[in-house]
């Protein structure tokens, strides 16, 4: 648009026609885009399956080009004769961007650019504490909004730079070193690089947890085959021990459904629905976790064995989570338990998994009537007089 405008500019009697397959402006781009119209520029947009043709001109037009495009409004074909064809590029991620990522445990999306932890709460930081992003590396952009960003994000380096110290997150992951077979499964897994198995001093290698990397998701901890790995305050036994007291003197016309939520998106929704005031069953026993990566098989087992009527867990929705994919790692884990419920003889509707953001308040209440009402007609569990 800018190029279009400083052409006029300096030829105020060109004829310009722009043609597009896809037109977005933002900021002040639409009053721009308002300036192109009034000046006479002639927008064509166009099917990405029927793109337009350039041809050698005729001699009988004067023009050295002829572009032949299908108008996707008008439904008409179009026969320009120009003297000019101006390619806009697309702005492409480099190809070095994989390298990098690896390096340092970063997130790219479908498109080959980086990912920052969330785009709108935090634009200019990674998962990965101590590294920021800025400009085109996430997306294209105009060179303002680039350096606005770079700004930004120099601003939040110097934070720890000044402070001169980091301040580690209390949840975090602890090895038992004597548990522990190296297996580097945790190792594979951690996308902040914070576990890495180290050679045994005259022993077997095992996994050390580095607590300033550490973020304290507890993929870890749930997908250890060898169960070496535990995290401060969201230990398996203090978690088991919710899901006891939870299934605990519960009503017996009363169906029982225990929600297991992540700290960052269900169970701030669930908050949100009760600060609304929306209506909703009591039919629900509520436990928190960092994230659904916590999860193990043995943790919603046991809640079935307990005589749970419906398991429900409850996180980010895919692409967003706190911890970058712990989500997803959780939903491998999700599709063996029920798997396994289903040869022990129970519905596989009695084990749930749903993605509720922060702001969801709405849904999440919404979705409480819909499960109470699914338990009620499924019925009891037949495990409810074991789990007594």
């Amino acid at each position: 648009m800018e190029h279009t405008l400083e052409l006029l500019e300096k030829h105020p009697n060109s004829r310009v026609f722009h043609l597009y397959r896809d037109l977005r402006v933002a900021y002040d781009g639409e009053d721009r885009y308002r300036e192109a119209r009034k000046k006479g520029v002639v927008f064509v947009r166009f099917d990405k399956d029927a793109p337009p043709q350039v041809k050698k001109g005729k001699k009988d037009s004067g023009k050295a080009l002829r572009v032949n495009v299908l108008d996707q409004v008008l439904g008409a074909e179009l026969l320009l004769d120009v003297d000019h064809v101006v390619l806009a590029t697309a702005m492409v991620p480099r190809t070095t961007n994989k390298e990098v990522s690896e390096l340092f445990k970063l997130s790219l999306n479908m498109s080959g650019f980086f990912m920052e932890a969330h785009p709108k709460l935090r634009p200019i930081d990674f998962q990965t504490d101590g590294i920021y992003v800025a400009g085109t590396a996430t997306a294209p952009k105009t060179i303002q909004e680039s350096i606005v960003q770079g700004q930004g994000a120099a601003g939040r380096a110097l934070i720890p730079l000044i402070r001169g110290i980091r301040k580690a997150e209390a949840i975090v992951s602890v090895v038992d070193p004597e548990v522990c077979v190296g297996c580097g499964t945790c190792e594979i897994n951690c996308v902040y690089n914070a576990i890495e198995v180290v050679p045994g001093d005259g022993s077997h290698d095992y996994a050390v947890s580095n607590p300033v990397l550490c973020q304290g998701c507890g993929k870890c901890a749930a997908g250890c085959p060898a169960g070496a790995i535990t995290m401060k305050h969201f230990t398996d036994d203090q978690i088991l021990s919710q899901i006891r007291e939870a299934l605990k003197d519960v009503p017996a016309n009363q169906p029982r459904i225990l929600t297991i939520m992540c700290n960052w998106c269900t169970y701030a929704g669930a908050d949100q629905a009760g600060v609304s005031r929306l209506q909703q069953p009591t039919t629900v026993r509520d436990i928190r976790v960092m994230c659904t990566g916590r999860l193990s098989v043995t943790h919603m087992l046991e809640a079935f064995r307990l005589g749970a009527d419906m398991v429900w867990i409850s996180g980010c929705h895919f692409g967003d989570c706190h911890y970058v994919d712990g989500n997803v790692s959780f939903e491998r884990r999700f599709a063996i338990a029920k798997k396994i419920i289903e040869k022990a003889g129970l519905e596989s509707e009695r084990l749930q998994f749903t993605q509720i953001s922060a702001s969801e308040g709405s849904i999440y209440a919404e979705k409480v009537k819909e499960l109470s009402k699914m338990v009620e007609k499924i019925g009891p569990s037949p495990l409810r007089q074991r789990g007594r």
